[in-house]
């Protein structure tokens, strides 16, 4: 359904880019950070990490994209789907739709049962099958734009009485994704010396 979408060719002059997504963060996680002076330094933490992520994305063609794109966005008769509430479809990156899928799965996850996996298998398949449908986009990108959605969710967690509570379980699964993609960044691929010596 998502991969239609953005093959449909609907034209709007509104664009989101990355740089919007990390402008977000920066209003929004600060207010956190005054609510809660205890997460402040962790908060800051993540934000500057958010930036270095951001900044490792690879730019893309802008297509039409959802912007919203959650489950609950999708009506389900039969075998079709119908995707719903478009107020925010403007051009960006196919990738933040399947992101921000994914990142509903793991707060739904994190909410309900405590912990962020309940769903990674259908996680998987999503992202696997998006990236074989469109093939400009790669698993990275998604695995980013997942992240930059989480940590927005930090701020969200505490407008919401029933989420409150989960605000440090958010902020704990945000730490260890950004801390992932780090290490993924890190990693260089052998010179082919190294290659041969290693060998």
């Amino acid at each position: 359904a998502a991969h239609k979408l953005h093959q449909a060719d609907i034209i709007t002059d509104r664009i989101h880019t990355i740089e919007e997504e990390i402008k977000i963060l920066e209003e929004k996680l600060p207010l956190v950070g005054r609510h809660s002076p205890q997460l402040k330094s962790r908060i800051n933490t993540v934000l500057s990490m958010c930036k270095e992520l951001a900044a490792s994305v690879p730019s893309s063609e802008p297509m039409g994209i959802h912007r919203d794109f959650y489950p609950d966005q999708i009506a389900i008769d039969g075998n079709r789907l119908f995707v719903l509430d478009h107020d925010l479809y403007c051009m960006g990156d196919p990738g933040l739709d399947i992101g921000n899928y994914c990142w509903h799965l793991i707060e739904h996850s994190i909410r309900i049962h405590g912990h962020p996996n309940a769903y990674a298998k259908f996680q998987s398949d999503l992202c696997n099958r998006f990236v074989s449908l469109q093939k400009e986009c790669c698993l990275a990108t998604i695995n980013a734009y997942t992240t930059l959605t989480l940590v927005r969710h930090i701020f969200l967690s505490t407008r919401f009485a029933d989420r409150c509570s989960k605000t440090s379980l958010i902020l704990d699964h945000c730490e260890s994704a950004l801390a992932l993609q780090e290490a993924l960044r890190q990693q260089r691929p052998l010179s082919i010396d190294r290659k041969i010596e290693k060998c």
